[in-house]
């Protein structure tokens, strides 16, 4: 929807008024033509004893349109009217036909031609038929006029609070008749009807956006608004009082339903230009005093309306009036601040809806304007203006809420294309983190691949190889090809073992301890034997609970055979104590102790001199168990605990 959409709105509307003018201009002219005079109309009570039956004294001379009102402030009843009326001889149009128009009767009734019944309403008591709004025509027939010129008599049936009386009365050419008579009916009911399918339709739409959109509380307001403006208008239209079983009762929720669409209105308009909390606190801040005072006065909008609405449903049929007359002016008094307030905040405001607002409220100001000079007799009562300004209102005030929604779904456009380009942008940004991370990652497992089989060479074959050293550096003679073959074999079991163990993750553990620790027991002791070292082994037949996993059992192995060749590298002992054991079925405890030298833990640990120790507290600590090393010169411990999984919390 494009700016200039609620400006083509105007103008049409404006051309439909200009053409509506004109046209009840030539009615009128053509109603001046007529071949019928009214000469004179008169008024009488009926009295309540003699129900349908004309006055015979009482009548008084008045003008139409006429309300009883003021003349019989508490008459609730029939009213008779009578109307004389003439054709003039010398026009030489007496034998042409004649066409009677009575453009609206509050609130039902009859008419007659004489003594002949022409027109009766469907309800004459309650619920009383509503003929206020409605346009009637009848071609009188050649029968009842002639020559003469019978008086038309109609009676009135209405109640006091509601304005009772008969509008303006037309004799004439049955075309000039019609032709006026189409003219009323656009007037008083096309007008009214269109206005209210428009607000109807408007209500249905905007709520329903309202439903997706619950934080743009102005479109939920203006739909409340329609909705209770089209519940207003139905009043205008409705030929009975249904769904309701008495007048009065239709009455008093038509004035509530003025209230509450006042009462929505003006939190449309509150609404209408708080896009956010800043902008609203923002004009807030640069409200003149004067737009206080009136945001003051609507802020007590709603107890005045709740107090007045339970008068009009407690106030009696006599007090009736009264209290609809409240509500009337404190729905003008409501209007005009609430307009003033809403010029006062749009006119200046940032956006073309917020300046055509403006517009819409001025004419809705000058329309409560004309109320009040009718209200003081200084104009005429034409309630039509309402009709009219309703509908022009109506599309405008559409149309900008449309304005106001092609504007935002512009901006969500424009944000879904931001977003897109920085989801676009983040998801270039993504792609290049997880490969540079996968490329980290790769680097990482090549470190501790390279890490494991760093510690596996030193704990493994590093030992094997040292052992083999020593035999061969503390032997006086040259080893036999015997001995060096079972050197070399051992060697070569020991490669063998460390590419299994980094190949095959699925290696079984050994069945019991004896098993677990005869592989080094094997490898060592023949060395220890040469080298005059005593060796002592304790371990379990069995383990106390399942078997550990295979990984336990490789830690503790990798953990005794440095240990043992730290024993030999650096000790200078002679004896070794190797105890193996399960305090509990959830515990491994290794021991290894020598009576050799000693060493400085402290230095060895802080200085990280030491690669086989560094080898061990990091195999211990990836299965979360935990190493000791406590030291004294003729006694050295190695202890190493490891928690088994799947220990009961």
């Amino acid at each position: 929807m494009s700016a200039r959409t609620p400006f083509i709105a105007i103008w049409n509307a404006l051309l439909l008024v200009a053409c509506l003018a004109f046209s009840a201009a030539a009615t009128a002219h053509a109603l001046t033509d007529c071949n019928a005079e009214i000469v004179a109309v008169q008024a009488a009570r009926e009295a309540p004893e003699s129900e349908g039956q004309r006055p015979t004294t009482g009548w008084e001379t008045v003008s139409l349109p006429h309300s009883w009102s003021q003349r019989w402030p508490r008459h609730g009843g029939s009213v008779w009217y009578r109307i004389d009326w003439h054709r003039d001889p010398a026009a030489g149009c007496l034998d042409t036909p004649v066409a009677l128009a009575v453009d609206r009767i509050n609130m039902t009734g009859e008419l007659f031609v004489g003594d002949a019944l022409l027109w009766r309403d469907a309800h004459l008591h309650e619920p009383l038929s509503r003929s206020w709004n409605m346009p009637r025509q009848w071609l009188l027939p050649a029968s009842l006029v002639g020559a003469a010129t019978p008086s038309i008599w109609v009676r009135v049936i209405g109640l006091p609070s509601l304005s009772p009386g008969l509008g303006p009365v037309h004799l004439g050419d049955p075309a000039a008749i019609a032709a006026h008579q189409a003219q009323q009916h656009w007037e008083w009911r096309t007008v009214f009807f269109i206005n209210l399918m428009i607000s109807a339709i408007a209500a249905c739409i905007f709520a329903f956006i309202w439903l997706f959109h619950r934080g743009q509380r102005a479109y939920g307001w203006f739909a409340l608004t329609n909705l209770f403006w089209s519940l207003f208008i139905v009043n205008m239209l409705a030929t009975s009082p249904w769904p309701f079983a008495e007048t009065l009762t239709l009455a008093r929720a038509n004035a509530c339903a003025l209230l509450l669409h006042v009462l929505c209105f003006i939190q449309f308009i509150r609404h209408f230009g708080a896009l956010d909390g800043a902008a609203d606190a923002a004009a807030a801040r640069a409200d003149s005093p004067v737009t206080v005072l009136l945001g003051l006065v609507l802020k007590v909008a709603w107890p005045a309306v709740i107090v007045l609405a339970a008068l009009v449903w407690l106030a009696g049929p006599y007090q009736l009036e009264l209290a609809l007359a409240a509500v009337g002016v404190l729905c003008t008094l409501l209007y005009v601040c609430s307009c003033l307030w809403g010029v006062a905040r749009h006119w200046r405001g940032p956006r073309v809806e917020d300046r055509l607002l403006a517009a819409c409220l001025l004419i809705f100001l000058g329309v409560c304007i004309h109320g009040w000079l009718v209200n003081a007799n200084i104009r005429p009562n034409d309630p039509t203006l309402i009709g009219y300004v309703a509908v022009i209102t109506s599309l405008v005030m559409a149309a900008l809420m449309g304005l106001r929604i092609a504007r935002n779904t512009q901006r969500i456009a424009l944000f879904s294309d931001e977003l897109r380009g920085a989801v676009a942008t983040a998801q270039t940004e993504l792609r290049s983190n997880l490969q540079r991370e996968h490329a980290l990652a790769l680097d990482n497992t090549r470190l501790q691949e390279r890490l494991a089989i760093a510690h596996d060479l030193h704990d493994g074959l590093g030992a094997t190889l040292v052992r083999s050293m020593a035999l061969v550096e503390q032997s006086d003679d040259a080893l036999p090809p015997a001995q060096m073959l079972s050197i070399l074999k051992l060697l070569r079991d020991d490669l063998s073992q460390l590419i299994d163990t980094s190949a095959s993750p699925g290696l079984s553990a050994p069945e019991t301890p004896i098993d677990w620790g005869a592989p080094v027991r094997n490898r060592f002791i023949p060395l220890f034997d040469e080298l005059g070292i005593a060796c002592d082994w304790h371990t379990p037949a069995l383990w106390r609970a399942a078997v550990p996993p295979a990984a336990y059992c490789l830690t503790l192995m990798r953990v005794l055979e440095e240990a043992l060749t730290n024993v030999l590298k650096h000790s200078q002992a002679q004896k070794v104590c190797v105890h193996l054991s399960q305090p509990d079925a959830w515990t491994l405890v290794l021991r290894v102790e020598d009576d050799g030298v000693g060493l400085d833990v402290d230095s060895v640990l802080r200085g990280g001199l030491s690669i086989g120790m560094s080898s061990m507290q990091t195999r211990v600590e990836r299965v979360f168990g935990t190493l000791q090393l406590q030291s004294r010169p003729g006694q050295t411990c190695v202890e190493v605990r490891l928690p088994l999984p799947g220990q009961p919390t």
